[in-house]
């Protein structure tokens, strides 16, 4: 983003530059009569219409700076809906990483509900494992008081 919006400032001041050069109004020229050799203007009646002349250097960078008016506008443009496009993208990111911090969150107190949930049920089974195990529930001495009974009961019964 900082590079096209770089490019997209360099394209303005050359636009600028550009035509302030080009400028019949920047720079106030000299008439025939007040030229000097180093004037870089000079307005000249010729035929009844008054011209400018300028030396082959600046008429040449004035020519093709006028030619490059329409390409710079149009690679203005362009640059300008590359940076409204990066814009967008940037949004749309930003949105996306706003959105996934939001699901990681809620996936974070899932899982820490998830995790305790387990923990009570750990502890749940380990209280009904101990419950279980407990002597009285075993079925060997349950046998075996139920045969002593039996016995006494025979033994009460025959005497």
């Amino acid at each position: 983003m900082k590079r096209s919006r770089s490019c997209f400032l360099t394209l303005v001041c050359s636009s600028f530059v550009v035509l302030a050069v080009s400028s019949p109004v920047a720079r106030a020229c000299d008439t025939a009569a007040s030229a000097r050799p180093d004037s870089e203007c000079v307005v000249l009646d010729r035929q009844g219409a008054k011209g400018v002349w300028f030396q082959l250097a600046t008429a040449d960078a004035l020519r093709v700076s006028h030619r490059l008016i329409p390409e710079l506008r149009l690679q203005l443009e362009k640059y300008s809906e590359m940076d409204a496009k990066h814009t967008e993208e940037v949004e749309a990111l930003r949105g996306a990483l706003a959105l996934r911090q939001a699901a990681s969150d809620a996936l974070k107190l899932e899982l820490e509900a998830s995790a305790k949930e387990a923990r009570e049920a750990q502890e749940t089974a380990a209280a009904a494992q101990q419950e279980l195990d407990r002597w009285w529930r075993s079925p060997i001495i349950w046998l075996s008081v139920g045969a002593l009974a039996g016995a006494l009961a025979g033994i009460a019964i025959v005497n």
